[in-house]
């Protein structure tokens, strides 16, 4: 995040390490950015869930038909 926001986006070692920012502070940063790094999973964990709902929607009909074909050949393996 600090590549494409190195102004407001600084990591916590370089927060203690290298800077002024009172101690104190920097925990408060940190939570703040803990903050939206828990948004942007969760918001990108709640899209993959529905992308994969739609696909699943879409080709509902190919899946059960490959899943069919798929447990014929696994059953056919132990005849």
């Amino acid at each position: 995040m600090n590549k494409w926001f190195p102004n407001s986006w600084i990591p916590l070692y370089s927060m203690v390490t290298f800077t002024r920012i009172p101690y104190h502070e920097v925990i408060e940063k940190r939570a703040h950015q803990d903050k939206i790094l828990n948004r942007i999973g969760m918001g990108i964990g709640i899209i993959g869930v529905i992308a994969l709902a739609v696909c699943y929607k879409r080709h509902q009909e190919t899946i059960h038909t490959v899943a069919e074909s798929l447990s014929d050949k696994t059953l056919n393996l132990f005849k």
